[in-house]
């Protein structure tokens, strides 16, 4: 049987290969469950994962996508079971990883800062006070890979509160969270929300003097204390209190702030989870208004996500919030993460978080050299777009710059280029950066091609890489199965509406004005675009015509003029080929 591995204490791992487990089915309700195994199996040591929205009545209407789909509520009775280290399990399970998949959000950015700013706007009128926003990765799984394999040997970047669950004979959850939801000892009950992120080694009071941070996290715990107050009972006639406020919590990759709340009673695991569950620090405050914009403004169901997992045993139980977790079903790789959202966030820097969130995914990425294309004659064309774009790509790696520093790199390139090449005429520069902003230049003089682009039309209902200049076998595997006959695909996303070519982005003529397709169908951060949609307008045969963004269906096509164009090219008709 495959294991289950969860955190106990001490350091120490509950391991069993000899377990019942027990599932809740969604006609069935979430607490009357757990109170049957309360009933049935109160001595027997159990491991628990109850999901997110395992106490909401189902929505109707309710077109959310479902990555990831387990039963609300599932209990392993462990017949058996020790007490192992992480020695012990590195022994137990000695391959380590040597697949590498590669997670790309389901949601792209420009869509993440929307929403973002969307709940900003219903602070602002005074619905709640704070949210947690979050979004899924995807990847798909190379041959052989193990979450359990990638559970044991991970144990540098995961929390205190790590589980291995294993659903079935190819699924499973894996789960690195730092965060406690609920400890109960004897009569103690402890929470321990999180709050404020910034990657590790930089300057931690940057982190601890964040008027921000420290606003959402008062926020949650002044939340959290009211939940535990509803457990004060007649044995323990209590009120909660905070031992400690905003501490630093660092976990080698990222630091975050946290604090702890406590409170005694006599009540019982099931009655506890009905006053407290979901966590406040991942639904928002109030949970009430915030569980339902949750649910409106998010495109997925979080499932086990933000749900916990832990052991329970007797009364004693320890649960943790299940964020930094990853699901498998046979090939299918999702991986969660998500930011809290308070009236002075930045949308940008939300989207920053949520991408240093899952940094350690990429702990086991080898870095992929950002490659920049460029046009250069006297200087280089569209300068601040491609120092725009390179920041944002390295960011994308997980790289720690800053914007000045991509900007010294660009004036040291312009310096070189302009000191290499003597003619006056635009040459075509490769600039290939490495992790250490050490690069490389390959120059040659851009030749002279057709200014008129054949187009295939294609299909893809896979998610696009944001940067060709990071990831450019996507689109080379496309190209693969294009005519003979066409210079370029056109790819068209599952909802019928133009997204982008292979080496241009889209734009087209419907009357007197142009238009380009939202980066939300699926489009990538482009240069020509970037600086064409800033100015709002694009010129062409010397005549300027307003530019912005619409959505081109399939449909259309035969009634606009089609266009092609990047920083290199230009602007290019281009045609169809049927």
């Amino acid at each position: 049987m495959q294991p289950v591995i969860c955190f106990y204490e001490n350091k120490k791992f509950i391991h069993s290969t000899d377990y019942q487990l027990i599932s809740c089915s969604d006609e069935h309700d979430a607490l009357f469950f757990l109170q049957q195994i309360e009933k049935d199996h109160a001595a027997k040591m159990k491991v628990v994962k109850i999901n997110f929205a395992a106490l909401e009545a189902p929505l109707s209407n309710d077109n959310r996508k479902t990555y990831v789909k387990t039963p609300k509520a599932q209990v392993f009775i462990l017949n058996s079971y020790e007490l192992v280290t992480q020695k012990d399990l590195e022994n137990f399970y000695p391959e380590k990883m040597t697949s590498r998949p590669a997670y790309y959000p389901t949601v792209r950015e420009n869509v993440f800062l929307e929403n973002v700013q969307s709940i900003k706007e219903d602070i602002c009128h005074g619905r709640f006070y704070q949210m947690n926003y979050t979004a899924a990765l995807e990847a798909e799984a190379p041959e052989r890979h193990s979450l359990l394999n990638s559970f044991v040997h991970v144990s540098d970047v995961g929390g205190d509160y790590r589980a291995y669950l294993p659903l079935g004979p190819e699924e499973a959850i894996h789960c690195l969270s730092p965060e406690l939801f609920l400890k109960k000892s004897g009569p103690k009950v402890l929470t321990q929300p999180i709050k404020g992120t910034l990657l590790s080694g930089r300057a931690l009071p940057e982190l601890q003097n964040s008027r921000k941070e420290n606003a959402e996290l008062s926020m949650i715990v002044d939340l959290l204390r009211n939940d535990l107050n509803t457990l004060s009972c007649g044995t323990y006639n209590d009120s909660s209190r905070v031992n400690f406020h905003r501490q630093i919590m660092d976990l080698k990759y990222t630091a975050h702030t946290y604090s702890e709340v406590e409170i005694n009673t006599s009540k019982k695991f099931s009655e506890i989870i009905a006053q407290t569950f979901p966590g406040g620090s991942i639904s928002g405050c109030p949970k009430k208004e915030s569980l339902k914009k949750i649910a409106e403004i998010e495109n997925y169901h979080r499932d086990f996500y933000t749900g916990s997992i832990g052991w329970w045993k007797g009364d004693d139980f320890c649960l943790n919030i299940a964020i930094r977790s990853s699901y498998q079903k046979k090939r299918q790789l999702y991986y969660f993460t998500g930011c809290g959202i308070v009236f002075d966030s930045e949308p940008r820097r939300e989207w920053h978080e949520f991408l240093t969130k899952c940094s350690f995914l990429n702990l086991f990425l080898e870095y992929t050299p950002i490659v920049d294309t460029l046009a250069f004659s006297d200087g280089i064309s569209y300068l601040p777009e491609h120092i725009e774009r390179t920041f944002l790509a390295f960011r994308d790696q997980m790289v720690q710059i800053d914007m000045y520093q991509v900007q010294n790199l660009y004036q040291k390139i312009e310096q070189e280029l302009s000191e290499k090449i003597k003619t006056a005429d635009t040459h075509k520069v490769r600039v290939i950066f490495n992790k250490d902003l050490t690069y490389r230049l390959e120059i040659t003089p851009l030749e002279k091609k057709s200014d008129a682009v054949v187009l295939q039309l294609m299909a893809f209902d896979k998610f696009l890489p944001q940067f060709k200049t990071i990831e450019r076998s996507t689109w080379d595997n496309i190209l693969k199965n294009k005519s003979a006959e066409a210079d370029d695909v056109l790819v068209v996303n599952t909802q019928g509406h133009v997204v982008e070519a292979s080496i241009y982005s889209v734009f087209y003529k419907k009357g007197d004005e142009f238009f380009t397709p939202p980066i939300s169908d699926g489009g990538i951060h482009s240069v020509y675009r970037a600086h064409h949609v800033k100015k709002s307008s694009i010129t062409l045969d010397d005549r300027t015509f307003k530019l912005s963004e619409r959505s081109l269906p399939t449909s259309e096509l035969e009634s606009v003029e089609l266009y092609v164009a990047n920083s290199v090219r230009g602007l290019k008709k281009a045609s169809l080929l049927f």
